[in-house]
């Protein structure tokens, strides 16, 4: 677990290099984000990525309770497929509440054998 203050200020570094996997030279990333905080914080999730020229995917899954379900977790699985996740080379972002990030943990290990992923966990 590491704690880092302004994850997402365009100057930081952390999660942008700590996301980098294997060779370290893809710049692909599915980043999956909790609906409500895209709804807050979407444009600033995406103008960091941007900054710093990741291509990613962005998938927004509902994060109560009753959407931790198959259909959430085919979906995700889904997008990971068609963005063509590298298995060893491209971490899967997952930011939100432990419904998502939940989500994000299962796909992650049975997609391909097992694909990185970082929580970014949102809730306390």
């Amino acid at each position: 677990m590491k704690i880092c203050p302004n994850l997402f200020s365009t100057s930081n570094n952390e999660l942008y290099t700590y996301s980098h996997t294997g060779d370290g030279k893809s710049n692909r990333r599915v980043v999956v984000i909790d609906k409500t905080v895209n709804d807050l914080y979407g444009q600033k999730i995406r103008a960091y990525f941007d900054h710093h020229k990741l291509e990613c995917r962005y998938v927004i899954l509902k994060g109560e309770d009753e959407n931790k379900n198959l259909a959430q977790l085919l979906l995700l699985l889904d997008e990971m497929e068609q963005f063509g996740v590298s298995r060893r080379d491209e971490a899967v972002i997952g930011i939100g509440g432990g419904v998502v990030l939940d989500i994000v943990g299962l796909a992650a290990s049975i997609y391909r054998r097992g694909v990185p992923y970082i929580r970014v966990p949102t809730t306390l």
